[in-house]
């Protein structure tokens, strides 16, 4: 990475896995979609605006120990929204670490997620 990241193991070796490709096993948050659906659909801001409906991303480091670093709005919504929701996503705070060929490594994670009718859909 061009940019130093405090807590990453090796800022040289950051990787975007995905489950099945060649040894490679994503960094998974221990909370279930299900779970993490309800904990978003709990924001103040949809009692508000019951309608409102768009697309998002947020994006967090994984460490070669399993600790989530540097939470992120990759792709942003509405500032107030963007706001609850990083407030949300920072709590989520065990993880299983991403592995490349049965090592630990550093990785990035993305969480991209739809909103329609005031309703959080995550799609990992």
């Amino acid at each position: 990475m061009k940019i130093k990241v405090e807590g990453i193991c090796d800022n040289n070796n950051v990787y975007v896995l995905y489950n099945g490709w060649d040894g490679q096993v994503e960094a998974k948050c221990s909370l279930s979609n299900e779970d993490i659906q309800k904990m978003l659909n709990q924001i103040d801001f949809f009692k508000n605006n019951p309608n409102f409906k768009g697309k998002g991303m947020v994006s967090v480091y994984i460490n070669c120990k399993g600790e989530p670093i540097g939470w992120k709005i990759s792709v942003k919504t509405n500032a107030e929204l963007d706001k609850q929701l990083l407030e949300v996503f920072q709590t989520f705070t065990e993880w299983t670490t991403g592995t490349l060929n049965n090592k630990n490594v550093d990785s990035v994670q993305l969480i991209s997620y739809k909103i329609k009718s005031g309703i959080v859909f995550e799609r990992h």
